[in-house]
């Protein structure tokens, strides 16, 4: 999963919280969720005509620094 947010003009972190459940072709189910195992670049991506998320250059970025876990789990207004 690939999520592009800014937190404009407020300043602070984008936040996302996620719990999804799919059931895939094989009638087996997952579990997406976040955690503390997320980890967030600020390297911009572009789309390209297919959808495809590409960064610059088509190369991973090498700031990834891990996500963090908001404190509060109540729903933001």
């Amino acid at each position: 999963m690939l999520v592009s947010a800014a937190n404009a003009p407020a300043g602070g972190p984008a936040a996302l919280k996620l719990e999804m459940r799919a059931t895939l072709t094989d009638g087996s189910e997952t579990l997406v969720a976040t955690d503390g195992s997320w980890e967030w670049t600020a390297t911009t991506l572009r789309v390209v005509n297919d959808g495809r998320p590409l960064f610059p250059g088509n190369k991973q970025p090498t700031d990834w620094a891990p996500a963090a876990v908001a404190r509060s789990q109540q729903i933001w207004a």
